[in-house]
């Protein structure tokens, strides 16, 4: 049965002036692969968000925790099964030691900030 965990993406202008600015954002996946309950190992998968900013655009590039019920940045994002019962604990990281949560600046998650006239290729853990 196929598990879907929707987790939004922000770029979020921080400050620019008046003249044409843009950031084109882009992803690859993050496929975890065949996930088996009563494996121990981690499903560990990189993917990465390629965030383009040009003019005087400082920006920052937030996760959200996802819609998952009771999910949370310190406890882990939630993904649910479609249908019965059943719930996946996993998180999304920043760096490769798996240490910082990639999220919104809130409960110990963190952000990655886009200077101006810059491209950022964010790894995604």
């Amino acid at each position: 049965m196929k598990t879907s965990a929707p987790v939004w993406l922000a770029v979020i202008v921080l400050s620019g002036c008046a003249h044409a600015k843009t950031c084109d954002v882009s992803s690859n996946g993050l496929a975890f692969g065949v996930y088996s309950p009563t494996s121990t190992a981690n499903r560990d998968a990189i993917g990465s968000i390629l965030i383009n900013c040009n003019g005087s655009i400082r920006a920052k590039l937030s996760l959200s925790v996802g819609n998952g019920a009771a999910a949370s940045y310190s406890g882990g994002r939630k993904m649910t099964r479609s249908s019965g019962t059943g719930t996946l604990t996993y998180n999304l990281y920043t760096n490769a030691h798996r240490t910082q949560v990639f999220g919104d600046d809130t409960d110990t998650s963190v952000t990655q900030q886009i200077d101006r006239n810059k491209s950022v290729s964010q790894p995604v853990y």
